[in-house]
């Protein structure tokens, strides 16, 4: 009987627009206001005054990136790579680009380059991420755990690095990950259902009913945490508790539990 999977938790990207020049006060100012409008037009004029100020290039591929134009920052951060002859904080915003666009074989490329030169936290995550998106769940795993000692406390990094240890077939890594995203995030649900189904894959069937009914405790009628219950009771040959619960993942909607109540209880 197939186990339920898991989802990628993934994360929104803060970046800093802090003015760090004369140039950039003006615009810095418009913005902090809410008025992107004013701010990019402002910028637009010093660029073409100064078109070799790099600076000006990676403060407005910030912005248009918190407006959410992929491309056009991408435009800018390339400008500012090439003025600049080294990209820097640039070379993480431009994979960050290319991860959301689904280009997480070029994501992986330029977050491996900018990671040997300035080791980072979220840029290890987000290797990590695209290396899970890849299906290599080895490299994905190293890279969340490079992610974790520098920031213990980062739930995703911790989280996914349970993730990627149990699609790399480690459970009990995935164990040891998925206990500690519990204790960083109690209520999440991923965090408890991942934890169970990866003792339930060290064949730890009691502890790994327990994770689950941690999980129903956040969402209450989730099928597939009612049916990996069922499956455990099946492998404890409670055969009857099996069936009860494949019934309730059945009435939420799960056609495994139906596959499983045919095939085991007549």
């Amino acid at each position: 009987m197939k186990r339920l999977m898991i989802g990628i938790v993934c994360i929104a990207l803060g970046t800093k627009l802090d003015a760090q020049s004369r140039h950039q006060k003006r615009p810095a100012k418009f913005f902090a206001a809410g008025d992107t409008i004013k701010a990019m037009t402002v910028l637009n004029q010093k660029i073409a005054k100064d078109t070799d100020y790099a600076d000006l290039y990676l403060y407005r591929g910030k912005i248009k990136l918190e407006r959410n134009d992929l491309s056009a920052a991408m435009a800018d951060f390339n400008t500012f790579c090439i003025l600049n002859s080294t990209c820097g904080e640039a070379g993480y915003l431009k994979s960050w680009i290319l991860y959301q666009q689904g280009n997480y074989k070029g994501a992986i490329e330029q977050l491996s380059d900018y990671t040997r030169k300035q080791p980072s936290a979220n840029a290890f995550l987000y290797l990590g991420l695209s290396h899970l998106r890849m299906n290599n769940y080895n490299l994905a795993f190293g890279a969340f755990e490079r992610s974790v000692e520098l920031e213990s406390t980062n739930y995703n990094a911790v989280y996914n690095a349970g993730l990627a240890s149990y699609k790399a077939d480690n459970a009990s890594m995935a164990v040891t990950y998925f206990e500690k995203a519990t204790h960083l995030l109690p209520s999440d649900f991923d965090a408890w259902f991942g934890l169970g189904l990866a003792l339930n894959a060290t064949q730890s069937f009691g502890k790994s009913n327990k994770a689950l009914r941690q999980a129903l405790a956040v969402s209450p009628d989730n099928s597939g945490a009612l049916f990996n219950i069922g499956l455990n009771y099946y492998e404890l040959d409670n055969k009857k508790q099996a069936c009860s619960y494949w019934g309730k993942a059945q009435n939420a909607g799960s056609l495994p539990a139906t596959l499983s109540l045919e095939r085991h209880c007549p």
